[in-house]
């Protein structure tokens, strides 16, 4: 585990950020968007990250009005 975490460390200090978030498909939902509305001009696409948290509190029957 220690390992891993110093690869995120690192990666974070070459990307100058102090912020990292976790998503299971964030990624892979990203690069979907960008594909399926690159022929329309479109730069907004729907906040991965936010819909990653709902539905993981849908997963596991956590209320989101209580996180």
């Amino acid at each position: 585990i220690i390992p891993a975490v110093e690869v995120f460390k690192c990666l974070m200090e070459c990307v100058d950020t102090d912020k990292f978030a976790l998503s299971r498909k964030g990624l892979r939902d990203g690069v979907f968007y960008e594909e399926l509305t690159k022929e329309f001009g479109l730069s907004i696409f729907p906040n991965v990250i936010e819909e990653s948290f709902y539905e993981l509190a849908t997963d596991y029957n956590i209320n989101i009005n209580h996180v």
